[in-house]
C-alpha cells in the first residue's frame, strides 16, 4: 500500500498523519496510523496528545478518502 499522509493539527501543533493499516472487517474498518511531525519524522510525543475526538476525526478522514 502506498503511504497516505494527511496534514493535521494535534493540540494546535501542525503535523502529518500516515495511514499504516486499513482493513475492512465485520465490525467496520480497522484504521491504524502513525503521527509524524511537520517534516515527516516519527513523533511519539504527538501520539500521546491525541484525544479520543482527534482519533475519531482522523479515522473519519481516512474512511472518507478510501471509501
Amino acid at each position: 500500500m502506498t503511504p497516505i499522509d494527511i496534514d493535521w493539527r494535534i493540540a494546535g501543533i501542525p503535523c502529518r498523519v500516515r495511514l499504516t493499516t486499513y482493513e475492512r472487517g465485520t465490525d467496520g474498518p480497522c484504521i491504524e496510523y502513525d503521527m509524524l511531525d511537520s517534516r515527516g519524522r516519527p513523533a511519539p510525543w504527538l501520539e500521546r496528545k491525541v484525544s479520543d475526538e482527534d482519533d475519531a476525526a482522523i479515522a473519519a478522514e481516512f474512511r472518507e478518502l478510501l471509501e
